[in-house]
This record gives C-alpha cells, sequence and structure tokens, in this order.
C-alpha cells in the first residue's frame, strides 16, 4: 500500500517489519494507553482520517488524537533508533514514524488527515484490538495526565531572547533592528502592536465586545487580544507536533502604564532558563471558553495557562518620548535590554549642497547630525535624546551624482519640520539661545524657520558651523 501523489513525505520509511510493528504494540512502555485508541480508531476509518474527523465520530478532543499520535510516534523512534525526518533548525519531525499525511480541502475537516503506514496497517490486522475502546465513554475513557494537558511547557531553545526590549534616540533604528530579526526567523508568525497612554490591559488580552451577526443581529463575544492570540498560534504549532516560533511585537512599550496594561500577566515574564514561564496564572471563565474553543481542549485544561517555549515577546522603547510611562524594576528584569548606539558602523550619508550666511557649502549629513549633537551633549542633554543616523528616512536622504543628495530643496522642508521641530519642541526646549545662537527670536519657531530660509545653518551660531566645516 503505496502512498499516492497527495500523501507525505515522499521516500521516507522507518524501516520497521510488521513483525517489529507487533512486538512494539505489545511493549507498554511505548504503546501507552491512548495509544492503541488512536490506532483502533484511524484503522476502523479505513486507515486514514484526520484528527477532527476522529473527534466528531468517536468523540474526545482533536487533540487526544493529535498529541497521541506524536507523543506514540516519538517513544518508536526512541525505542528502535529509526530514521528520523529533521527540519533544517535540527527539530526532528515524529509523526512520518507513524503515518503519511495531506492536507484537506474542507475546513470542517481539520488541516491534514493521516494513513497508517502499511506494515503498522498490516500489524494492527493481526492484533487483538478487541478490548480497546473505540468510542469516548466506551469502557472507559482515555484522558491526558495532568501534566500533558496543553504544552505550556514546551522548551524552544533560540540565539535570540524571549523577552527583548531594543532600545535608544530616536533615529537609531530601533524597528528597523526588530524587523531585521524577526523576519528571516518568525516568517509570517508575527503580531504587531503599538502601545499609547490609553491602552489596556482588555485591549492587551481581550474582552467583551458588540459583535453584528450574519443575520445583522447585535451580539455580545469574547474578542482576544494580541496576547491571547499569539499565545494560541505558539500552543497550536506545539500540539499539531511542530512547534515554530512567533513573535509579539510592541512598538513603543513604554508610551502605555506596562504594569497595568500586562496585569496578572506580568508574573507569566519570569521564565523557566528563558524558555517557558516558570509560574502559571488562573485565567477568567472568557478566557478559559475562548482557549478551549480554539485549542479543540476541554475548558478544565485552560484554568491556567503559561507563555510557552516558543512564544517571543519583543518591544522597542524611546526614553526620550514626551509623556512616556517609567518601568519599574520588577519589570524591567524580566527583560533582556539592547541598547543601539547614536553613532553606529557606517551610518547612512549623504553630500548637502547647505546656505550658510548666504554661501553655498557641500557638507555631509552625518557630520552635520554629529556636530549638533555634539553641541547638545555639551549643553548636558542625555543621549538618548539626540538624533539617530535613521532619524530621516532613506527616501530623504536618496543619493544623486557624486554622492549629493537628489532633492535638496525636499531636504531642507523636512530638515525645518522635523529636525529643527524636534530640537526646537523636545530635545532643546530649555536650552534654546545656546543651540539656536544664530538666530536672535530663537523663542519663536516661525522666526527659526525664517532664519533658516534666509541664512540656512548660520541658526547653530560658529561652533556648529566650524566643527562641520573643519571635519
Amino acid at each position: 500500500m503505496a502512498p499516492d501523489e497527495e500523501w507525505f513525505p515522499e521516500g521516507y520509511s522507518p524501516e520497521i517489519s510488521t513483525e517489529e510493528w507487533l512486538a512494539l504494540l505489545d511493549d507498554k512502555d511505548v504503546c501507552k494507553e491512548e495509544s492503541p485508541i488512536l490506532l483502533k480508531c484511524l484503522k476502523d476509518s479505513s486507515g486514514a482520517a484526520s484528527c477532527k474527523q476522529l473527534s466528531l465520530k468517536y468523540g474526545r478532543h482533536a487533540q487526544f488524537y493529535n498529541l497521541a499520535g506524536s507523543r506514540l510516534a516519538k517513544r518508536v523512534a526512541l525505542k528502535t533508533g529509526c530514521p528520523v525526518i529533521e527540519y533544517e533548525n535540527g527539530k526532528s519531525v515524529w509523526w512520518p514514524v507513524l503515518f503519511f499525511a495531506r492536507q484537506t480541502d474542507s475546513r470542517t475537516a481539520g488541516n491534514f488527515s493521516w494513513k497508517l503506514r502499511p506494515e503498522l496497517a498490516e500489524a494492527l490486522d493481526q492484533y487483538d484490538l478487541s478490548a480497546v475502546p473505540l468510542y469516548e465513554g466506551e469502557e472507559s475513557s482515555v484522558k491526558r495526565p495532568a501534566h500533558e494537558k496543553l504544552p505550556f511547557q514546551l522548551r524552544f531553545p533560540s540565539e535570540f531572547p524571549k523577552n527583548r526590549i531594543i532600545f535608544g534616540a530616536p533615529g537609531t533604528g530601533k524597528s528597523h533592528k526588530l524587523k531585521q530579526d524577526s523576519g528571516p526567523y518568525f516568517g509570517p508568525n508575527i503580531e504587531r502592536v503599538t502601545f499609547h497612554p490609553d491602552y489596556a490591559y482588555s485591549h492587551f488580552m481581550g474582552c467583551y465586545k458588540p459583535q453584528t451577526t450574519p443575520e445583522g443581529n447585535i451580539r455580545y463575544g469574547f474578542v482576544p487580544g494580541p496576547f491571547l492570540r499569539v499565545l494560541v498560534r505558539a500552543l497550536r504549532s506545539g500540539m499539531e507536533g511542530n512547534a515554530q516560533p512567533h513573535l509579539l511585537l510592541i512598538e513603543e512599550i513604554n508610551r502605555a502604564r506596562v504594569a497595568a496594561v500586562f496585569g496578572d500577566a506580568f508574573q507569566l515574564l519570569d521564565r523557566e532558563d528563558d524558555e517557558y514561564s516558570e509560574y502559571d496564572i488562573a485565567v477568567s471563565e472568557d478566557v478559559k471558553e475562548y482557549l478551549a474553543g480554539e485549542l479543540d481542549c476541554a475548558p478544565e485544561e485552560c484554568e491556567r495557562i503559561r507563555i510557552p517555549g516558543n512564544m517571543f515577546i519583543w518591544a522597542t522603547m524611546n526614553s526620550a518620548d514626551q509623556g512616556v510611562f517609567p518601568m519599574d524594576t520588577a519589570f524591567k528584569r524580566r527583560w533582556s535590554f539592547e541598547y543601539l548606539p547614536i553613532d553606529p558602523p557606517n551610518p547612512p550619508d549623504v553630500l548637502l549642497p547647505m546656505n550658510i550666511r548666504g554661501n553655498n557649502v557641500t557638507l555631509s549629513w552625518n557630520k552635520l547630525r554629529g556636530a549638533i549633537n555634539d553641541s547638545l551633549s555639551a549643553m548636558r542633554i542625555n543621549e538618548d535624546k539626540l538624533i539617530g543616523p535613521y532619524f530621516l528616512k532613506p527616501s530623504v536622504l536618496e543619493v544623486g551624482e557624486n554622492g549629493i543628495i537628489k532633492n535638496i530643496e525636499g531636504f531642507n522642508e523636512v530638515f525645518k519640520n522635523k529636525i529643527l521641530m524636534y530640537l526646537f519642541e523636545d530635545a532643546a526646549r530649555q536650552r534654546r539661545p545656546e543651540l539656536f545662537k544664530g538666530c536672535a527670536e530663537c523663542h519663536r519657531y516661525s522666526s527659526l524657520c525664517r532664519e533658516f530660509d534666509k541664512n540656512g545653518l548660520s541658526i547653530f551660531g560658529d561652533e556648529v558651523i566650524n566643527k562641520v566645516l573643519n571635519e
């Protein structure tokens, strides 16, 4: 009974004969109490079915069959030392030891259908399964031990920290850094959320909201927040025996009151050896029902939750922003912090034809940025308020011929509306006369812009200008 083209994996065999399967079925260390139930249900279903189909036909939750299969396959592989398929990251794929698989067409049928390997199917034809209960409630139903309910304690080693915060001055490339790291590693398994001052626990975890039914009626239903959505996806991949990394990416984490947003989920951030949550927390009835429905398990299995080892929480933080909220030490110590410097190696640069007292001078954007930052530092302004190399978008600094900026008029407008505005309203708010020495009315932004249009960089005074020109 060779697989047809729809069934996979092709070209793989565990190299276990029918006689060896019969011996394994008699080995109680390999074939646990739930194992023959799964095998009998599949045999009764003509040797092939999805977990959801088995659940609908014989009872028990779909994950009962899913986990029974993957765990039996793992025990068989470890017992026999048979060849096992591995992913590129080195993680073993257990289910092909027992089955072929194919993707189903109908959502109601589940994602994948399993088909018994021919040698195993032959062994089951010879094996006595008469005492094995086929339907839930028949004789005795098999339940998973408490410690095997849901894979919250999944271990998932990674080169990246599980709880990670990138911080630095404006424009140091915090979001870009996380995008670079997350794209190749997580693929589509990323959910992004931006915190703001009104962001609350109900947004983060979920709450009841009015919903419109297909008939046009209004009803209230539980709508999960980003934390629960990512948690479910991470758990589901673990339950399917193919654990993949899932990322919750929080932009501007300190623009909300994080202690209030995380609430009791704060306890989950303590990771066991930087993997799954060391402690669990109890959840409300609505969250319990949501998890049970999404994970095809009994509600009592979802009474307490942890963050599994394949769920990552990364965030960006800019302590220079106005209106940010402080983080307490207890919250901070549960994260790995990574600082992005104000002057990284090989920052983006372009030559700028700029006006200085009516004279056109070609100078480096990065040197200009550095001179302004040096002037701010001399005023004892914190580094987290300096101007980072990516403060301006790459499109503004697009290079033309000979390394000279393509659109200097566009740059001048952005410089006024973004750089000067930031310096005027935020970084040098209390030190305007010291920074804008070349502008007599430096306390009025409109005057500062007019002076820039007339005399260009002269608004900064000789100290900044000489430093740029000398370099």
